[in-house]
């Protein structure tokens, strides 16, 4: 059963998740979260490069172009073939002034209108973006091949250059992030890249370790990532007791800091102090 058939066949539980979750969101404790189907072909494999993006299906300029640096690197490191494929995925994220969207939600998880959502947002709150996206599941054995991908990802699926060493956006003279000449038709200001291993691994500032939850269904599962605010999100999970499972996973750091963010501190202070 493909992603949108389980939406709707889970309809009412899945509003119920979102006036659960979406809440969350509007106090800075979680930035969003994604619905997978249950399962997945590549759990056998040591290290799985993940990367979330809206034009990933097949034919989409974008996706040849990410097909043309798995290539790249198959030929670079001698490797027979890179295994990989598409997961749709229904996603819900925190928007930013600017950001597209195909579903609109107020932090209760009530539906709105594009205009409204416009509105909500130039009053410096939040609304939650969301609809049907994918992921490219990327199975890997060899870690310099690991290496040579996340390079090729830095280089050309950022809108915005980044510091090799730091992940760091590098800033202008005008003090904001200088754009990627680059960059490919499509690339994001704010990339999802996450990296499960079955191994530790320490790969340096541009790649820290944040925290995978799943929130698993019979045949589907939420999945939410997390890192700094994990204590607090744990601990209301806890509270309402939510039965969940964790792993440890590796992201850019774009993608990190963006998880980071907290819009209104008085808010999310309040929030926590009462979990």
């Amino acid at each position: 059963m493909c992603i949108s058939e389980l939406i709707k066949k889970h309809a009412e539980e899945i509003c119920k998740f979102r006036k659960l979750l979406f809440p969350l969101i509007g106090f800075d404790l979680i930035t969003g979260l994604n619905i997978y189907e249950e399962g997945s072909r590549f759990s056998n494999f040591p290290i799985i490069l993940n990367h979330l993006h809206s034009e990933l299906n097949e034919g989409r300029i974008y996706r040849k172009t990410i097909e043309e640096r798995i290539k790249k690197c198959c030929d670079t490191y001698h490797v027979q073939k890179i295994h990989y494929e598409k997961v749709d995925r229904h996603t819900a994220y925190r928007l930013r002034e600017g950001w597209p969207a195909d579903e609109y939600y107020d932090t209760t998880g009530r539906a709105i209108s594009a205009e409204e959502a416009e509105e909500i947002l130039t009053q410096g709150e939040t609304v939650v973006g969301g609809g049907m996206q994918n992921s490219l599941q990327i199975a890997l054995e060899n870690p310099k091949t690991l290496e040579s991908l996340l390079e090729e990802f830095r280089c050309h699926f950022n809108s915005f250059e980044i510091d090799k060493e730091t992940g760091l956006a590098i800033l202008g003279n005008n003090g904001k992030p200088k754009p990627n000449a680059d960059a490919v038709i499509g690339a994001w200001e704010v990339p999802v890249f996450t990296i499960k291993s079955a191994e530790s691994r320490e790969l340096g500032k541009a790649y820290p370790e944040i925290l995978e939850v799943m929130i698993k269904k019979p045949d589907y599962f939420i999945d939410i990532f997390i890192d700094k605010k994990r204590d607090y999100f744990i601990k209301f999970l806890n509270k309402i007791n939510l039965e969940y499972s964790k792993n440890k996973s590796y992201a850019n750091r774009i993608f990190v800091d963006y998880l980071n963010e907290t819009i209104n501190p008085d808010k999310f202070q309040t929030f926590v102090k009462n979990i």
